[in-house]
């Protein structure tokens, strides 16, 4: 997670246990309403400290072929090939 401070994509640098420890948790955690309930704890906890303040607005177009399928978005619309690395992803040549 963004925040996590062991998180390669920690560019604040934010270090705060008490996240670290809601942001694992909810990485262990497999009963769906209770991780719910944890990321919300996260981002309630992300939102009370102001660790970062949206500035921008970024608006992202992605144009796909209608003939290419197996694919799927993150979030930030990037290509996330439905989590198999692209491996379902192909070309109706028809």
């Amino acid at each position: 997670m963004l925040f996590h401070s062991k998180s390669a994509s920690n560019f604040l640098g934010v270090s705060d246990p008490e996240l670290d420890q809601l942001i694992d948790e909810q990485e262990r955690t497999f009963d769906q309403t209770r991780r719910v309930e944890l990321v919300y704890r996260a981002l309630r906890l992300v939102g009370e400290k102001v660790y970062t303040v949206p500035t921008v607005n970024i608006v992202v177009y992605s144009l796909i072929n209608p003939r290419v399928h197996g694919l799927a978005f993150d979030g930030r619309s990037d290509p996330a090939f439905d989590g198999s690395n692209g491996l379902n992803a192909w070309v109706d040549m028809r």
